[in-house]
């Protein structure tokens, strides 16, 4: 990001959540071993929002909750957010589809549409339900455009919004026509709505029917119970990630991204700003880098690696101080930066700012980085183990 600092960035670790298939016994006939293995793995969902306007988690079905120790990573609560909310499919007229032999029925109306014009109706009939096969498919058919033009012309990945690790919520609008409550799968989590208007908020940590590279190519809704015939109306299907309201409001929030290809989408985290190595300054943008390109080059990884924007790109090899404008006061400053190929550990990482240097990480021994590099390989996992607890450390 600035002369002097040489970044590379570290690969994350996504935890897919997993649905825990039923038992072909009965209750009273089950192992007691079984239901000690249960209990070892049982989980609760987090974070899920409470208000009555939201469908809750139907935690009366095995479902293995995505989880970590509260202790393990510092919570910052009074930290005010901001919703950036991305359009997944406005469900105005494209974007379903359902197998013709399930039965499942499906159609565009004017009933209940919280936005736009229209909102889908899906009708799922008794025998869909209790055959498992009750299951409509949402597709992405709006938002920014695709990151990869590779996996779109491959069917994948279609819009920007279909990139899974950039979301923290899937949410949708649901309307149950019935007097009851009826039991729902988004994306394989178990969900139940109250009669009446509803709000489906689903963690993408916790959805299990993620596709090739954790993509949101399309949304599975399943109606799984009562096993009688329910009609549902959907809208407004978004991906929503929580960014820094006050960053977003009074500061700037700057990426160096990088992309697939030249005429490909970066890959832009939401709410952020991408600078590429060609952005020079200028006084009406306030901010660039002040020289042209000799060495700067932005450097990316494969969608193999499945990982938030942040950390799929980066620029290397600086070659010019990057300015950026701000009216006369005191501000803070906020860099991700990692070592990159060629780093010399005992030297450190720093930054530059104002021609005062400042340090991003002390210098450390041969044994310190091969300590940090191999901390997790005499761990062994266990039933109700936390890999954040045991493994995760301070850098």
């Amino acid at each position: 990001m600035f002369p002097h600092m040489p970044i590379r960035v570290l690969a994350a670790v996504f935890i897919l959540g997993m649905a825990i298939p039923g038992p072909a016994w009965t209750q009273n006939a089950r192992p007691a071993h079984l239901d000690a293995l249960l209990a070892a793995y049982a989980t609760a969902p987090q974070g899920y929002p409470s208000g009555k306007e939201y469908a809750r988690p139907d935690t009366s079905v095995p479902f293995r909750w995505h989880f970590y120790h509260e202790g393990a990573i510092e919570r910052f609560d009074h930290a005010r957010m901001a919703a950036h909310v991305d359009s997944y499919n406005p469900l105005e007229d494209r974007g379903v589809r359902s197998d013709k032999s399930s039965g499942v029925k499906w159609q565009f109306v004017a009933e209940h549409a919280t936005r736009g014009q229209r909102a889908l109706r899906v009708d799922f009939p008794a025998e869909a339900i209790r055959a498992g096969q009750a299951l409509v498919h949402v597709e992405a058919v709006a938002g920014g455009a695709s990151f990869s033009e590779y996996l779109r012309a491959r069917g994948l990945f279609a819009t920007a919004s279909c990139y899974g690790p950039h979301y923290r919520w899937i949410k949708l609008d649901a309307f149950n026509a019935a007097s009851a409550d009826v039991r729902l799968r988004v994306s394989g989590v178990p969900l139940v709505l109250r009669p009446g208007a509803n709000v489906i908020a689903v963690k993408t940590a916790d959805a299990v029917e993620r596709h090739y590279q954790c993509l949101f190519n399309s949304i599975p809704i399943e109606a799984t119970g009562p096993a009688r015939g329910i009609t549902l109306y959907l809208d407004n299907v978004r991906m929503e990630q929580e960014t820094p309201a006050l960053l977003g409001r009074a500061g700037k929030l700057f990426q160096f991204p990088g992309r697939e290809g030249a005429q490909v989408a970066p890959v832009l985290a939401p709410g952020f700003t991408a600078v590429g190595v060609e952005s020079l300054y200028t006084p009406q943008a306030g901010f660039g880098w002040t020289a042209a390109r000799t060495t700067r080059q932005m450097h990316a990884h494969s969608f193999r690696s499945n990982e938030h924007g942040l950390l799929w790109g980066c620029c290397h090899g600086i070659d010019a101080p990057f300015r950026v404008d701000l009216p006369p006061g005191r501000y803070g400053l906020y860099v991700f930066g990692a070592p990159y190929h060629g780093h010399q550990w005992s030297k450190g990482l720093t930054v530059k700012i104002n021609g005062r240097v400042h340090t991003l990480l002390a210098p450390r021994t041969d044994e310190e980085v091969r300590r940090m590099a191999l901390s997790g390989e005499a761990w062994d996992f266990r039933p109700g183990s936390c890999v954040w607890e045991a493994l995760v450390r301070p850098p």
